[in-house]
């Protein structure tokens, strides 16, 4: 078991890609809807040591910016409320809308989760962060990333987002 009696990673179902197309039909069938934010301060991503509590998903784990999707609210504009709440920015245009991930099972919420993952350069409001859940915000260049210590579906998320930003470098002429 990991932090917070979670199943290690090889004992999890890991989330799959789904496409844009059938977004609207996970959306519609998922138990849990999420939104998650791969936020970049120029060549680096801020994290969030989250919370060492059991009632939250990955205590004590670096992590993404996330939160649940309200009824009634998008997923960019659960993202734009999630950031102002933890890190009291307003995220600015463009949020773009990545991909979403869907597990069958989540251990934590006990049922199916659509993860919808979203883009944005935070570095022209950075300096007016200020942390308002989790320990500790910090700074990481892709190299640094604390991947031994991260949660999972944070991993899975940046793992993804990476594997998307080298096929399209290998793609430009």
């Amino acid at each position: 078991m990991s932090r917070g009696g979670l199943p290690n990673a090889e004992q999890l179902e890991l989330p799959r890609v789904i496409s844009s197309a059938d977004l609207a039909s996970a959306e519609a069938a998922a138990g849990h809807l999420s939104c998650i934010g791969i936020l970049r301060v120029g060549d680096r991503f801020p994290l969030q040591l989250r919370d060492d509590r059991p009632d939250i998903p990955a205590p004590g784990c670096w992590g993404l910016f996330s939160g649940g999707i309200e009824p009634g609210e998008t997923g960019a504009g659960a993202m734009r409320r999630e950031i102002r709440e933890e890190l009291a920015i307003e995220l600015p245009e463009p949020v773009a809308f990545c991909f979403a991930l869907w597990q069958d099972e989540n251990p934590f919420f006990g049922s199916s989760v659509c993860l919808e993952a979203f883009e944005c350069d935070v570095a022209a409001v950075w300096t007016g962060h200020r942390l308002g859940e989790g320990q500790a915000v910090k700074l990481f260049r892709w190299e640094e990333l604390p991947l031994d210590r991260m949660a999972l579906l944070s991993r899975v998320v940046l793992r993804t987002w990476g594997n998307a930003r080298e096929l399209l470098e290998l793609s430009s002429p």
